[in-house]
């Protein structure tokens, strides 16, 4: 099973981001694509808080650790 946040048919995109969040290839394979998908640190925010990630926010990493 994969993430309920993960969208797309030609590119998987993150739902559980505010934009577009096109996902690596490392995201997919580490968490995304996963039965472990709920240990990712994006799933967990969006989860607890009910609100999507700021896309600046991701990309800065000031609330998500690498994959």
């Amino acid at each position: 099973m994969s993430c309920i946040y993960m969208t797309g048919r030609q590119f998987k995109m993150c739902n559980a981001v505010e934009g577009s969040l096109v996902l690596s290839l490392d995201e997919l394979s580490g968490k995304c694509l996963s039965d472990q998908y709920h240990i990712c640190k994006i799933y967990q925010r969006y989860h607890a808080k009910g609100m999507k990630i700021p896309l600046i926010e991701y990309q800065r990493g000031l609330t998500v650790n690498k994959f």
